[in-house]
C-alpha cells in the first residue's frame, strides 16, 4: 500500500516572497501553493493574546465551584452557568486532591468534550511545582499508545499551571480490586494492558516511578489506562539520568525533544535530584529508597507489588510500620501466601523475580516480564485431528478399496465433500464471492492430495506436510467466516486470501517445507497450538487487525523460542515482520526477516525462504528510495523462485512491483513504469482489481511527469476496474478515489474533486453501507481541506487540517500516510494565522519539529514550504531561537531527489532570508549578513536580479550594516530600493530606504 503524492502545487516554482518590513515587526508571509498571507497583516493582537484574564490572584476553585452549585440548587441550572472556568473551560465537579494539585472534571465547549483538569493547589505554586506539572503533560503527550491516558492540553492559568486530559469513566485498579473477588485470569488480564502502558512509556524513554493501583484506571470500555507520570523522568539510557539537559549530546528520546523543543535552550529541568526520594511508599522499588538513579526495572518491581496484591489479596512484604514494610522490600523478604487463589506457580515465579531487591537480577524490560506472565488457563485443543485422521482415512482405503472401479479422485472427493463446514453465503456479495473461490481451489487441491496419496503417487512424508499446509490455511479460511460473519470486516483486505498459487503450493512437492518434526509429544503439541495461533494472527492480518496479528505473532515467537523447534520459529517471525510492517515498529521488520531468512535457509524451507524475500523488497519499497536494498533482494527472491521453478506468477509480479515503487520514489519515472508494465505481464490471469492496481500505479508515474489529466485518466480506469470485482463501496476503493480526487484538484477540477473525496471520506468511515478504511482518512481530509482553501474558506479548511492532524497521530498508521503531517500541519498553521491565532500556527509547525515524519526526504517540497513558512512566523513572534531550529530542520532536504532545481534554489533563499532575520534578532549582525551574502552569491552572482527573494536579502544586509558600517550598507540599500520602489503596497520601506539614503548618500563617485 503506497499512498500517493499530495498536490504540491506550485513547489516547482515556489512563490516569491513580497518582501518585509524594514522594522522587520511584520515578518515574512507565509506560503502556500494556492494561497499566501500578506506579511503586512500579521500585525495585531493573536486570538490567543486576546483573552482578557479574569477573576484575581489567588483564584479558589473550590470556593467558586461550591458557590455555583449551591446557586444551580437553589434557582435552577440557569443561574449555575456562571460558575468558575480554566481559560475556556467549565469546571464540572471536583474528583479529588493529590500530593501535587487539585483534579476536577470539566467541559470545553469548543469541542462539545468532558475532560480532567488537573491544577496546582495555590498553596504549592512553587516554581519547582509547576515545572514539574508541565514536565508531566511534556512526557505524557509523546505517548501515544491505548494504555497510557491521553494529554490533551496544557497551560497556564492565573499563574497556576494545569492540565487537561482524556475523561475515563471508570474505577481505579485498587478500586476495581476492592470490588472483588476476581478471578486470577481476569486479573492478570486486566494488569497486562497496564503493564503494556509502561512498556510503551519504556519504549518513549520515560520511567513513571510512582506506579500504583490508584495510577492506573481501567475504564467502562474494559481498557486500563496509566496516568498520573508527575514523577516521571526521561533517561537516554541505564545509567544517565536526563530530567532535561538540552545540549546533551548524542540521540534523545522523543519525550525529551519535545520538552528541549517546548524550552529556551539551555534552561535545566532537573527537578528531582538524584537523592531525592519519589514515589507512593509501599509500592517503591528498593532504587527509590535508596535515592540511587532508576529506570524501567523500578517501574517493574512496582507494577509487580501491586499484582501480587491484587492477586493474593495482601502486599509481598510485611512489616510492623512503613519503615519495617520498606526494610522488608530492601533485603527482598517475602511474605508467603496465605491462599494461592489457583494462582499457577509460574506467575508466582515471575513476580518474585520481578520483585528482586537488586535492579539487574529482576527481568530485562516490560515486555519479558509480560511474556512470562502470558499463563492462560488449560482448555480442550482439537490441534490438527483433522490432519491425524484424515491420514487414518487414507490408511482404511488403502486396505478397502471398492470393488467397482472408483478413480481416487472420485472417490476422495466423495469422502471429503464436507471438509469445510462453513456457510458464507449470506455475506456481502464480493466478500461472499471471493471466499467461495478460495474454498473451491481448496477443495481441490484436499481431493488432488488424498487421490495422490490414495493411488501411491506421494511418499507418506509428503503427504503428511501436505495435510498440515492445507490444515493451516483452512483455520484461516474458517476463522476469517466467523468473525465476518460476526460483523468483524471494516477492514477486510480480500486480495490478502490465499491465491490459487498459495493452495497450489500445498500440492507441490518442490514447495511444501520439509522441516523436521518436534522430536517429543509434548513438542509436538506445543508447535501445533503456536500453528493454530499463526493462523489466528494471519487472520487478524487480512482483516486490517494490524496490533492484534502482531501481538499473538509476537506471543507465538516467545513461545516457539522456548520450544526450539527452528523452522516453526522461522514461519512465526515471518508472520510477525509482515504486521510488524503495517504499524508502528516496521523499523523493527528488517531485522526479523533477516532471522527468519537465515532459519529458513538453514532447514531448506525454500518456499517459505521466498515469501520473505519477496517481504524484504517490499520492506525497502517501505523506507523510501532503498534502491540497491531492493535489487539485492529481489535478485535474492529470483535464485529462489528459479529453485522452485516459478518463473512468473503473483511473487514475481509483486517483486516488480515494489521495485517500481521504489523507482517512484527516487523519480526514476521511466524505470519505474517499465518495471509496473513488467508485472502487470508476469501475472497472467489477472482479474480486475489487480489490473486495476497496475492503473492506478502508471497513473502516478503520469503524475509525477506534469501529465495530470493523462494521470486522471489512469486512476478513473483503475477505479472503474476495482468497482466491478469489490462493488461500489469496498474499502480498497479508497486509494483510488484519494488519487483520483486529488488530481483533480491539481486540475482545479474542484466540483469533480469534491465528489469524488466526498464518496471517499464515506467510505472511510463506514458510510453509505460501505466498510471503512481509515488508513487513507487523513489524505482525504486534507484534499477536502485544500478543496475550501482553494474556495476561499480558510476556517472550514482549518477545521478539516485539525481532524487530519488528531488521526496523524496515530503511530499505528504507516510511515507514508504519517508523512502527509508536513501539508497539514502546515494548513492547521497557515488557517490558524489567518482567524489571528498566531500562537496556535507556531505550535502546529512546531509540533512537526518533534515527529520522525518532519524529515522524510520523499516529502521534501512539502516539509521544505511549511519549514520556511514557520521560520518566517517564529521571527514575527520574537522567537529566533526556534526560527533557527525550523531553518535548521528544513537544510538536510535540499539536495533531495525528488524537489525541481528551481524550486529547491528559491527555497534556500527564502530559508536563508528567515535565518538571517533570527540571527540578526539574537544580536548577531556579522552572522546575519555573512549568511545573506553567501545566498546573494548564489542566487543573484550578477547583480541583476529585481525579485522579492533578493530584495528580502539586500535589506537584511542593509539593516545589520546601517550603523555599524554605513558604507557597506549602502549598495544594499539601493539595490533594496531598485525593487521596494515599484511595489505600491510597500511604500512604508521605500520611505526608509529613501530617508536613510538622503541622511547618507556615501561617498562621492
Amino acid at each position: 500500500m503506497k499512498p500517493s503524492d499530495a498536490d504540491l502545487g506550485d513547489t516547482t516554482g515556489v512563490p516569491e516572497s513580497p518582501g518585509v518590513k524594514a522594522t522587520r515587526s511584520s515578518g515574512p508571509p507565509l506560503h502556500t501553493s494556492g494561497a499566501s498571507i500578506d506579511p503586512l497583516a500579521m500585525t495585531g493582537t493573536s486570538s490567543g493574546q486576546a483573552t482578557a484574564r479574569v477573576g484575581r490572584p489567588g483564584f479558589d476553585v473550590d470556593a467558586e465551584l461550591a458557590r455555583a452549585q449551591l446557586e444551580t440548587r437553589l434557582y435552577g441550572a440557569g443561574r449555575g452557568e456562571g460558575g468558575p472556568r480554566i481559560g475556556k473551560y467549565q469546571i464540572l465537579d471536583h474528583l479529588g486532591r493529590g500530593g501535587m494539585g487539585s483534579v476536577y472534571t470539566v467541559y470545553n465547549p469548543d469541542l462539545d468534550r468532558k475532560s480532567v483538569i488537573k491544577l496546582v493547589r495555590p498553596d504549592r505554586s512553587s516554581p519547582d511545582s509547576r515545572r514539574r506539572l508541565l514536565r508531566e503533560a511534556r512526557l505524557t503527550a509523546t505517548l501515544s499508545h491505548p494504555n497510557v491516558v491521553q494529554i490533551h492540553d496544557s497551560g497556564e492559568y492565573l499563574d497556576e499551571i494545569y492540565v487537561v486530559m482524556e475523561f475515563i469513566a471508570g474505577v481505579d485498579l485498587d478500586a476495581w480490586r476492592r470490588q472483588g473477588p476476581h478471578a486470577w485470569p481476569e486479573v492478570l488480564a486486566v494488569y497486562r494492558q497496564a503493564g503494556l502502558g509502561l512498556a510503551a512509556a519504556h519504549a518513549q524513554g520515560v520511567v513513571h516511578r510512582d506506579f500504583t493501583p490508584r495510577n492506573a484506571m481501567l475504564g467502562e470500555d474494559g481498557r486500563v489506562r496509566v496516568l498520573d507520570f508527575g514523577l516521571a523522568h526521561a533517561r537516554r539510557d541505564a545509567g544517565e539520568v536526563i530530567d532535561g539537559a538540552p545540549g546533551s549530546g548524542g540521540p534523545r528520546p522523543a519525550a525529551v525533544a519535545v520538552s528541549d523543543a517546548m524550552s529556551e535552550p539551555g534552561s535545566g529541568d532537573s527537578l528531582t535530584a538524584t537523592g531525592a526520594i519519589v514515589g507512593t511508599p509501599r509500592y517503591m522499588s528498593p532504587e527509590q529508597l535508596r535515592s540511587v538513579p532508576t529506570d524501567g526495572r523500578s517501574d517493574q518491581f512496582s507494577f509487580c507489588v501491586a499484582l501480587w496484591e491484587a492477586l493474593l489479596g495482601h502486599l509481598p512484604f510485611m512489616g510492623a510500620d512503613l519503615f519495617e514494610y520498606n526494610e522488608a522490600a530492601l533485603a527482598g523478604d517475602i511474605r508467603p501466601p496465605e491462599d494461592l487463589r489457583g494462582v499457577p506457580r509460574r506467575v508466582l515465579k515471575a513476580l518474585r523475580r520481578g520483585l528482586a531487591p537488586r535492579a539487574d537480577d529482576r527481568f530485562a524490560d516490560m515486555h519479558a516480564l509480560l511474556a512470562e506472565l502470558d499463563v492462560r488457563p488449560l482448555r480442550p485443543w482439537i490441534g490438527l485431528a483433522g490432519v491425524a485422521g484424515a491420514l487414518a482415512l487414507v490408511g482404511l482405503w488403502f486396505l478397502a478399496l471398492p470393488a467397482t472401479p472408483v478413480s481416487p479422485r472420485e472417490q476422495c472427493a466423495s469422502e471429503l465433500a464436507d471438509e469445510l463446514p462453513v456457510t458464507w453465503s449470506a455475506l456481502p456479495g464480493p466478500i461472499a464471492g471471493r471466499l467461495g473461490e478460495f474454498a473451491d481451489r481448496w477443495r481441490a487441491a484436499r481431493v488432488e492430495l488424498c487421490a495422490a496419496g490414495v493411488a501411491g503417487g506421494l511418499p507418506a512424508p509428503a503427504l503428511r506436510r501436505g495435510l498440515r499446509c492445507l490444515e493451516k490455511q483452512r483455520a484461516v479460511f474458517v476463522g476469517l467466516v466467523d468473525r465476518v460473519t460476526a460483523g468483524d470486516a471494516l477492514e477486510l483486505d480480500l486480495g490478502a486470501l490465499p491465491d490459487s498459487d498459495r493452495v497450489a503450493a500445498c500440492t507441490d512437492p518442490l514447495r511444501l517445507a520439509d522441516g523436521a518434526a518436534p522430536p517429543s509429544p509434548a513438542a509436538r503439541e506445543a508447535v501445533s497450538r503456536v500453528e493454530a495461533d499463526l493462523a489466528r494472527a494471519e487472520t487478524a492480518l487480512i482483516l486490517g487487525r494490524y496490533a492484534e496479528s502482531e501481538a499473538i505473532a509476537a506471543s507465538a515467537v516467545r513461545r516457539v523460542r522456548e520450544i526450539g523447534h527452528a523452522p516453526t520459529l522461522a514461519a512465526a517471525l515471518y508472520q510477525l515482520a509482515r504486521a510488524e510492517t503495517y504499524g508502528p515498529n516496521a523499523d523493527a521488520a528488517e531485522a526479523t526477516l533477516r532471522e527468519a531468512a537465515g532459519l529458513a535457509e538453514r532447514h531448506d524451507l525454500h518456499d517459505l525462504a521466498a515469501d520473505i524475500y519477496l517481504r524484504l523488497v517490499r520492506v525497502a519499497m517501505a523506507h523510501g528510495q532503498r534502491s540497491a536494498d531492493g535489487s539485492v533482494w529481489f535478485a535474492v527472491l529470483g535464485y529462489k523462485l528459479a529453485r522452485l521453478d516459478e518463473r512468473r506468477g503473483r511473487r514475481w509480479a509483486e517483486g516488480l512491483e515494489y521495485l517500481g515503487a521504489i523507482a517512484l520514489d527516487a523519480r526514476e519515472l521511466a524505470t519505474a513504469e517499465s518495471l509496473f508494465e513488467r508485472g502487470a505481464a508476469a501475472e497472467e490471469g489477472a482479474g480486475p482489481l489487480r489490473r486495476g492496481l497496475v492503473e492506478l500505479r502508471l497513473g502516478r508515474v503520469q503524475r509525477l511527469r506534469g501529465d495530470a489529466a493523462g494521470a486522471a485518466g489512469r486512476f478513473a480506469r483503475g477505479l472503474a476496474l476495482a468497482e466491478e470485482e469489490l462493488g461500489p463501496e469496498h474499502p480498497q476503493l479508497v486509494q483510488f478515489l484519494v488519487n483520483l480526487g486529488e488530481v483533480q484538484l491539481e486540475l482545479r477540477e474542484l466540483e469533480a474533486a469534491e465528489a469524488t473525496i466526498g464518496r471517499g471520506l464515506a467510505i472511510s468511515t463506514g458510510g453509505a453501507g460501505g466498510a471503512g478504511r481509515g488508513v487513507y482518512r487523513p489524505q482525504l481530509l486534507l484534499a477536502a481541506a485544500q478543496v475550501a482553501e482553494l474556495r476561499g474558506d480558510m476556517a472550514g479548511a482549518g477545521a478539516l487540517a485539525r481532524q487530519a492532524r488528531a488521526l496523524l497521530r496515530d503511530r499505528a498508521l504507516p510511515a507514508d500516510v504519517r508523512s502527509y503531517r508536513g501539508a497539514v500541519l502546515d494548513l492547521v498553521a497557515r488557517a490558524a494565522f489567518a482567524a489571528g491565532d498566531a500562537t496556535a500556527a507556531l505550535d502546529a509547525y512546531s509540533e512537526l519539529l518533534a515527529v520522525p515524519e518532519g524529515h522524510l526526504s520523499r516529502e521534501a517540497a512539502r516539509l521544505l514550504i511549511a519549514y520556511r513558512n514557520a521560520a518566517g512566523l517564529a521571527v514575527t513572534r520574537e522567537q529566533p531561537a526556534l526560527a533557527l531550529r525550523f531553518v535548521a530542520a528544513a537544510v538536510p532536504l535540499l539536495g533531495e531527489p525528488g524537489l525541481a532545481e528551481a524550486a529547491g534554489e528559491a527555497l534556500r533563499v527564502d530559508l536563508a532570508a528567515r535565518e538571517g532575520e533570527a540571527l540578526l534578532a539574537l544580536g548577531r549582525p556579522a552572522a546575519a549578513v555573512l549568511v545573506a551574502e553567501r545566498a546573494l552569491e548564489r542566487w543573484d552572482p550578477q547583480g541583476r536580479r529585481e525579485d522579492a527573494s533578493t530584495a528580502d536579502l539586500h535589506l537584511l544586509c542593509f539593516e545589520a550594516l546601517k550603523q555599524r558600517a554605513p558604507t557597506q550598507a549602502l549598495p544594499h540599500a539601493r539595490a533594496a530600493l531598485r525593487y521596494f520602489a515599484n511595489e505600491a503596497s510597500l511604500r512604508e520601506i521605500t520611505e526608509i530606504l529613501e530617508t536613510w539614503l538622503r541622511r547618507y548618500p556615501g561617498p562621492s563617485r
